[in-house]
């Protein structure tokens, strides 16, 4: 899976620049700036949409996460013949490992379980929550924002391009052919590596089925990682 992967982020690389070197400076500048707003956008429009995607999909996950993994966080955590609930009530500090855990345990990434588990011990430490539903909470709060991502992501840019097909916005750079061409590939390659930092956090959610160190080893995977924690901070 790994190499696959790998296989992917460079063809999105390598198409990218050969098509913004087709296309031409502008017009990659315009795709360029379409795909930023569309980015922008959809963060601002799954911040205040995710909650109620969350709601809906929070019974699904607890139940999952309670019938799946359970036994296996607690294990992890040096936890034996109890329930989470009496272990973490007779010691409160291993509410942040126990969510730490069942993030990884869930799918998600060690960047992303480490940035998210305070929160759910927060939520845990403010009362009247047991630590499962802390963290199926985070958990969705999570999924749903990512599903909202998706979603905002392609709605914005199909409206963006039936702007642009609409009034027909397509332009060049008559009198320096070069500038054109080669400014159209380097802009047409920043547009492929915002693609691949965004396809990578997405993946970085898929743990169980990618695999949990599949991004992390990866030559490129692990690189366009990095970047990817921005989009994290608007969770």
């Amino acid at each position: 899976m790994r190499f696959v992967i790998e296989i992917i982020l460079l063809i999105i690389i390598f198409y990218c620049t050969w098509h913004g070197f087709h296309r031409g400076a502008v017009n990659a500048g315009i795709s360029l700036l379409a795909l930023m707003i569309s980015l922008a956008g959809a963060m601002l429009l799954s911040s205040e949409m995710s909650g109620g995607a969350a709601y809906i999909i929070k019974p699904f996950i607890s139940g999952y996460l309670d019938s799946q993994y359970e036994d296996e966080v607690l294990d992890s955590i040096g936890v034996e013949g109890i329930g989470a609930d009496e272990a973490i009530a007779a010691e409160p500090e291993l509410m942040a490992d126990y969510a730490n855990e069942s993030m990884l345990a869930f799918g998600f990434n060690e960047k992303r379980a480490s940035l998210l588990s305070p929160r759910a011990a927060e939520i845990y430490g403010s009362g009247g929550t047991a630590p499962a539903d802390a963290v199926s909470s985070v958990i969705c709060e999570a999924v749903a924002f990512a599903v909202c991502m998706i979603l905002m992501f392609i709605l914005i840019m199909f409206f963006i391009s039936f702007i642009k097909q609409f009034f027909g916005l397509s332009f060049r750079i008559q009198d320096n052919a070069d500038i054109d061409l080669y400014g159209g590939a380097a802009l047409g390659f920043a547009q492929g590596f915002i693609y691949c930092v965004f396809l990578c956090w997405l993946l970085s959610f898929c743990g169980i089925i990618i695999g949990m160190t599949t991004l992390e080893d990866g030559l490129f995977s692990r690189f366009f990682l990095l970047p990817g924690s921005v989009i994290d901070t608007a969770i």
